[in-house]
């Protein structure tokens, strides 16, 4: 059996400068990566003189995708997707469930400050809050009728605090139909439906506002849940594209896709739990409570309690 190789700060940042990244690193980069869930701690951390705290192979490599990365945009926040997807895709080899929580946390604080800025009670920063979510779901809709008024409703539920799914359908379905997103039959219906994209919504905002309260068993569901949805997705994926009204925005699902929706996919599964789930999906794997209580996790397919005994699904 081959040796694990573990490397020190000062190592990965001599690993960077041989891969020809920026010279001059500081091994301050990696400790604070770490504390905000970029990297991980270290697997052995270091304790008294001589001894270095000590990261995987994984973790390097992580390093070295993060700093590849860094060179594509300015903002700290696309980062935080990175050790979000290979935990939901690689597994807690490369990423383990307290390093996510960190890098979902840290990534929730920077998607307040853009537009969850409603909990401010100011209303210019109800506004901005409100105008980059108009957009976001407006987009690729340039101009769309109304838009002045729909931007004050909107900036009034965020004055309010008033993210529910029950507030936000009635302004949520204003803005598909000016925007030309509200399919009225066909595949994509419920999809672009005012109750979901509402629900997604409420649900992300949820997570972020009481990320600390959502359970471990929670997070293991989320995973296979998303898997499982993202299967789905590529199956009907060439149906949807047919939709005479909507196919255009029904992409293939790839690696990319995925990528750059990692936290947002995570944060909404694991905020739908608190808005209520239906009855008939208790004591049965579709259920997260059933997760904590077994303490379950997933191992690529394999849905494993904590001893190791595989789960039938």
């Amino acid at each position: 059996m081959g040796m694990v190789a573990f490397y020190t700060a000062e190592m990965m940042v001599q690993e960077a400068d041989n891969h020809g990244f920026q010279r001059g690193l500081s091994v301050r980069l990696i400790y604070d990566w770490a504390s905000l869930g970029l990297l991980d701690y270290p697997a052995q951390p270091g304790h008294g003189r001589g001894h270095k705290s000590q990261w995987s192979e994984e973790q390097l490599q992580l390093f070295l995708v993060l700093l590849e990365k860094r060179k594509d945009t300015k903002r700290i926040t696309a980062l935080y997707n990175i050790p979000v997807w290979l935990w939901l895709y690689w597994g807690d080899r490369y990423a383990s469930l307290n390093q996510v929580r960190r890098a979902l946390g840290n990534w929730g604080k920077a998607v307040l400050r853009t537009w969850g800025r409603a909990t401010t009670g100011v209303w210019d920063d109800a506004e901005k809050a409100a105008r980059h979510f108009l957009d976001q779901l407006a987009y690729p809709q340039k101009k769309i009728t109304g838009k002045r008024k729909l931007l004050r409703g909107l900036t009034e539920l965020f004055y309010k605090g008033r993210v529910t799914q029950t507030d936000l359908v009635p302004i949520v379905q204003q803005i598909l139909v000016a925007s030309g997103k509200a399919a009225t039959a066909g595949p994509a219906a419920y999809l672009f439906s005012a109750e979901n994209v509402a629900l997604q919504i409420a649900a992300g905002y949820e997570a972020i506002r009481h990320l600390d309260e959502i359970s471990n068993g929670t997070f293991e569901w989320a995973r296979r849940f998303i898997n499982i949805n993202n299967r789905g997705y590529a199956r009907e994926q060439p149906q949807l594209a047919k939709d005479s009204e909507l196919g255009h925005l029904f992409a293939r699902f790839d690696a990319e896709k995925s990528l750059n929706r990692a936290c947002e996919d995570l944060a909404q599964a694991v905020g739908v739990t608190r808005l209520g789930l239906p009855e008939h999906i208790r004591d049965s794997l579709r259920d997260p409570n059933l997760w904590d209580t077994l303490q379950l996790n997933t191992e690529g397919e394999l849905v494993k309690t904590r001893s190791g005994l595989i789960v039938p699904t």
